[in-house]
C-alpha cells in the first residue's frame, strides 16, 4: 500500500496519453481490422513472459466488438495453417472482449478438434490470474453475464476432457456468482464422483460467498491432490483460509520446491510464499521455518481458527492499548495476512479510531470478494463518514480497485493498456 505513486501509474498514465493509430475511435472498418492483422502476423513476439499483448494485439482488442465477426472469419481462414501462435492470439483477443454474440460462433466450433488449442488461449483470455476471481474494473466491462455464465455451465456439464472441465470452472467461479452458480457448485461438492479439482474448486467458490462447504470433501480432495498437484494447493490455500491446507504446507515448508513446478515460468503461474499462506490461516505474524511451524502446529493445531483469530486480535488490542504507534505499525503488516472476512467484526471496531482508518480501507480491498460487496460496502462508508483523512492510495482503492467512491472514469483503450502492463 505505497504512499508515492507507483512506476506502474505513471506507466499507466503515458499510455492513456499516447494517441493510437489503429483504432482511435474504436469504428474503424475492415479494412483497419485487416491491416492489423498483417501487422500482427508480422510480430516476432505476440505475447510477453507475463502474458502482455503486443501493440497490435492491443489495438485488436481496443477494437473490442467491432472487430469480432472478422476475427472469427480470420480464425476460421487461419485455423489449419501452420502459424499457430496467431490463431492463438485472435482466440484470446475474443476470450479477452468477451462479446456475447461471440456465442453462437463458440457454441459451434466448440468441439472441432482443429479448434481446441485456439480455446485454451480463449480460456486464458478470461484472465483469470491465479483464484483471486475478477476484479470490480473487469467485471464492469463484462456484458451478457447471465449468457455468459449459461454458456460455460453447459459446457463444463458436456465436457468429458477433465482438464477443459477444470478451467471452464475456473472461470465460472472467477467471474459469476448466482443462484445457479450457487447451485451447480453445491451439487460438484456434494457428488463424491467429482473430481478433486472440481471439489476443491466448488469448496473454494462456496467459501467466498461464505457459505457452507464440505469440510470432509475438502480434505479428502487434498489428500488425492497431495502428490502430484502441489501448486495449485498452495495457489487455491493462498485463497482459501482453511485449516486442512496446514500439513501440505509445511511439507512446502520443510521442502521449499517442492510447490513449485519446472512449468511456473510466467509471473500469474508463480506459486505464493508457503508460510505467507500459513500466516494468513494461522494468524500468526512471527513464526519462522519449518521447526517452529512445527513446534506451533504440534501445540495449537487443535485450536481451529476462532481460537487463533481471538489471540490475535487480543494481542493487537493489547498493544495498541500501551503504544498507538507500534499497533498502527504491526497492522500495516497483519492486513496481509488477516485478509480472511472472519475478521470483518474487528475491523469494523477499528473503523471508529483515525489512527487505523487506512487500514482498514486495505483490509476491505485485501479481503474483498463480490459476494460480499454490501456488507463490505457498508464498513468502508462507515470509514468514510467519519470523516477522517486518508492517505492517497486508500482513496484510490476505494474509487478505482473497489468502486465504492466516485471517480471512475478509465476508457476501454486505457483498460485494455492497463490490462498489458503486468510486471
Amino acid at each position: 500500500m505505497p504512499k508515492k505513486i507507483s512506476k506502474l501509474n505513471v506507466l499507466a498514465l503515458v499510455y492513456a496519453l499516447i494517441p493510437l493509430t489503429a483504432f482511435a475511435s474504436n469504428q474503424k472498418g475492415v479494412e483497419t481490422i485487416k491491416d492489423t492483422f498483417n501487422q500482427i502476423r508480422s510480430e516476432k513476439y505476440l505475447f510477453d513472459v507475463h502474458g502482455n499483448a503486443c501493440p497490435a494485439v492491443q489495438d485488436l482488442m481496443i477494437a473490442r466488438f467491432d472487430a469480432t465477426t472478422a476475427i472469427e472469419e480470420e480464425i476460421e481462414k487461419s485455423i489449419d495453417g501452420t502459424n499457430k501462435e496467431y490463431v492463438g492470439a485472435l482466440f484470446a483477443v475474443l476470450g479477452f472482449t468477451k462479446d456475447p454474440a461471440s456465442i453462437a460462433w463458440l457454441e459451434k466450433v466448440w468441439k472441432r478438434p482443429s479448434y481446441q488449442n485456439g480455446l485454451k488461449s480463449w480460456l486464458n483470455g478470461w484472465d483469470i490470474s491465479g483464484f483471486y476471481g475478477a476484479s470490480e474494473e473487469q467485471r464492469q466491462w463484462l456484458i451478457g453475464e447471465r449468457e455468459w455464465r449459461a454458456f460455460f455451465a453447459e459446457r463444463f456439464e458436456s465436457e468429458k476432457d477433465s482438464k477443459v472441465r477444470f478451467e471452464i470452472l475456473r472461470t465460472l467461479t472467477g467471474w459469476f456468482g448466482d443462484t445457479e452458480m450457487d447451485r451447480l457448485a453445491e451439487k460438484i461438492n456434494e457428488n463424491p464422483s467429482s473430481g478433486s479439482k472440481e471439489r476443491l474448486l466448488s469448496s473454494l467458490y462456496l467459501y467466498e460467498r461464505m457459505g457452507p462447504y464440505d469440510k470432509k470433501a475438502l480434505r479428502a480432495a487434498i489428500g488425492s491432490l497431495g502428490s502430484s498437484e502441489q501448486g495449485l494447493l498452495a495457489k487455491v490455500a493462498y485463497q482459501f483460509h482453511d485449516e486442512a491446507f496446514i500439513p501440505i504446507l509445511l511439507d512446502f515448508v520443510r521442502e521449499p520446491g517442492k510447490a513449485i513446478p519446472s512449468s511456473a515460468l510466467v509471473l500469474r503461474d508463480l506459486i505464493p510464499d508457503p508460510e505467507l499462506i500459513l500466516e494468513g490461516i494461522t494468524f500468526e505474524l512471527d513464526i519462522h521455518g519449518y521447526q517452529q511451524w512445527k513446534t506451533w502446529f504440534d501445540r495449537h493445531g487443535g485450536e481451529g481458527k476462532t481460537t487463533w483469530r481471538t489471540r490475535a486480535e487480543t494481542a493487537f488490542l493489547e498493544t495498541a492499548k500501551k503504544n498507538i504507534a507500534v499497533a498502527r505499525k504491526l497492522l500495516k503488516n497483519a492486513v496481509y495476512r488477516w485478509r480472511d472476512p472472519c475478521f470483518y467484526d474487528f475491523f469494523d471496531g477499528l473503523a471508529r479510531h483515525k489512527e487505523f482508518a487506512n487500514e482498514v480501507i486495505g483490509w476491505i480491498n485485501l479481503s474483498y470478494h463480490p459476494s460480499r460487496r454490501e456488507k463490505w460496502q457498508r464498513l468502508a462508508k462507515k470509514v468514510i463518514d467519519y470523516g477522517y483523512p486518508l492517505d492517497e492510495w486508500a482513496t484510490n482503492l476505494l474509487i478505482h480497485n473497489l468502486h465504492f467512491l466516485p471517480g471512475y472514469n478509465k476508457s476501454w483503450m486505457t483498460f485494455v493498456r492497463q490490462s498489458n502492463m503486468r510486471f
